[in-house]
């Protein structure tokens, strides 16, 4: 039995083997830090996402958004 579990952008982990910290876009390990990074510099949750990922990650999210919205009109058209 092999179990892995998805960690974020596209990246899966084995079970007991902690995510490396070179391989993450994110400086912060923990929400703690997180929310006093957010504290410190007068941000928001979302300024610490937008500063950390890729330029067009809005632009990947609206696709989710569309693909999500379009499964739902779908399914709502289907006898």
């Amino acid at each position: 039995e092999w179990t892995v579990y998805s960690v974020g952008g596209g990246t899966i982990a084995e079970e007991g083997q902690r995510n490396s910290k070179s391989n993450s876009i994110y400086h912060l390990d923990t929400m703690d830090e997180i929310v006093k990074w957010c504290k410190e510099n007068n941000k928001t949750l979302v300024d610490f996402v937008l500063e950390c990922e890729p330029k067009d990650i809005k632009d990947y999210i609206k696709t989710i958004k569309d693909a999500m919205r379009k499964s739902i009109d779908d399914g709502l058209s289907t006898d």
